[in-house]
């Protein structure tokens, strides 16, 4: 029993050893230090891997996140663009059909008759260019 005392005495000893050393290097200025330039080597890291694996995919011919974030916004566009489109129409849509009933509600509005189209007058052949084509 006294060895296995004596080895909960020097592992209770050596954890405090431990202790007090890893609360003198997480004290220290330089570890704050190291601990930033760390956390920024992994993020410049993340950002080289995911710039790296969009490349791989582009090259493959596949649709990497920027591909699809540049279909959504044309998408985008779109369907905006449409959505304007179709207002108009709806818009043309309500004035015709008041502009019908107006007609509708008013017999004494006489109907024109359609202009009978003038003819135009034959031009004559130019001269110049009847000797340019000879």
């Amino acid at each position: 029993m006294d060895r296995l005392g004596d080895a909960e005495r020097n592992l209770k000893e050596s954890e405090a050893e431990f202790s007090a050393a890893a609360e003198d290097f997480v004290a220290r200025p330089q570890f704050v230090s190291l601990l930033a330039f760390a956390a920024g080597n992994l993020a410049a890291t993340t950002r080289i891997a995911t710039d790296v694996f969009d490349l791989a995919l582009r090259n493959l011919r596949l649709a990497g996140r920027q591909d699809v974030v540049s279909l959504a916004k044309q998408l985008g566009r779109t369907e905006d663009k449409l959505e304007r489109v179709l207002q108009e129409i709806e818009g043309l849509r309500a004035e015709a059909g008041r502009a019908a009933a107006a007609r509708a509600e008013s017999p004494t509005v006489e109907r024109l008759e359609p202009r009978a189209r003038k003819s135009r007058p034959q031009r004559s052949p130019d001269p110049d260019r009847q000797a340019s084509t000879e």
